[in-house]
């Protein structure tokens, strides 16, 4: 009777104490800070020209360039780095660990005036937005910057809905479910605050929005671009629609001399880009770049450099997992 007794008790500790340390992990997770600042760190203050107030136009943003994604802004970021401007596209805004904080609270609409001087300070002279949040920011970055040139990148909407839904088809981090144990590592780095005792022993670079312990935040970033823009990140012909009243109100509140509609699609030019700019074309700068067409969006795999990215702390927290688990795993074969 002793024996059935101790064997119910080892039954029942066992996978006692496999969810308590299951439960000791969540909340570990949960209590895990992701962001340096703090949502009330990027509103405008009214000594720095808030809601009561002007503030001086900062002249460092000399364009913005308004298209929504997939109209070409990654082919008119490499034409206006040929042309001698500093440019911030998605890829920068994630990488970023300010403006990736920055995003992630102006994305969950924590930040109702924000002060985006303070956001854009490090962006050299000629500097040059694009990308999504762009668009969500058109109207405060226009008051911000009301002597930027605007470049309003477009494209025949029944092609661009299509290379949409690729798009968001083949980037995971729409679907992160695909990849569960990335998700399960990312938090088991969170628990164990393993980014930062692996900064703090020098064995990973700085801070980024790329960081393994940051992708439920960045996954959020990346469907919050396009509900906040579109109403959904599942691409419908509601897309088209609202990216087509958007560009009606660009084209309405910007004057004229300050905007160019380009179309790379429908044959515009580097030249066209130049004039407009007031930029000298070099002869070898001549052809408008093309990135990421129909047959190549697939291949630039979002996942595939986050992995890279990660990979001391996917074999951080991989470890980590095995030296709690293995001798749980040892007892129980034990038995």
């Amino acid at each position: 009777a002793s024996q059935c007794q101790s064997a119910a008790m080892k039954s029942f500790l066992l996978p006692s104490m496999v969810a308590l340390i299951i439960l000791a992990f969540v909340l570990a997770s949960m209590t895990f800070l992701p962001h340096d600042a703090k949502a009330a760190d990027w509103e405008k203050s009214v000594q720095h020209g808030g809601s009561q107030g002007p503030t001086k136009a900062a002249t460092n943003i000399e364009v913005l360039v308004a298209g929504a994604s997939r109209t070409g802004t990654s082919s008119m970021q490499h034409a206006l780095q040929r042309l001698g401007y500093n440019t911030i596209h998605w890829q920068q805004w994630m990488k970023n660990p300010r403006y990736f904080d920055f995003l992630s609270y102006a994305y969950q609409d924590a930040i109702s005036e924000p002060d985006l001087h303070k956001v854009f300070q490090d962006v050299p002279e000629k500097g040059a937005l694009l990308d999504a949040v762009v668009p969500m920011l058109f109207d405060d970055l226009r008051r911000a910057y009301p002597d930027a040139k605007v470049i309003l990148t477009t494209r025949e909407p029944t092609s661009w809905l299509k290379s949409y839904e690729n798009y968001v088809a083949s980037c995971w981090l729409y679907h992160w479910s695909r990849y569960p144990a990335l998700w399960i590592l990312s938090h088991v780095t969170r628990a164990f605050r393993l980014g930062q005792l692996l900064r703090h022993w020098k064995l990973l670079p700085a801070r980024s929005g790329f960081d393994l312990d940051l992708l439920p935040e960045l996954s959020e970033v990346y469907r919050k671009s396009d509900e906040v823009m579109y109403g959904s990140w599942q691409p419908t012909e509601l897309h088209v629609e609202k990216r087509l009243r958007y560009e009606e109100h660009v084209q309405r509140s910007v004057p004229s001399e300050q905007l160019l509609v380009f179309d790379a699609s429908d044959g515009d030019s580097m030249g066209k880009l130049a004039k407009f700019l007031n930029v000298l074309l070099k002869s070898d700068n001549s052809t408008f770049p093309k990135l990421f067409d129909a047959s190549s969006v697939q291949i630039h795999s979002t996942h595939a450099q986050i992995v890279k990215h990660n990979l001391v702390l996917i074999v951080s927290a991989s470890s980590s997992l095995v030296l709690i688990f293995l001798p749980l795993t040892l007892v129980a074969f034990r038995r």
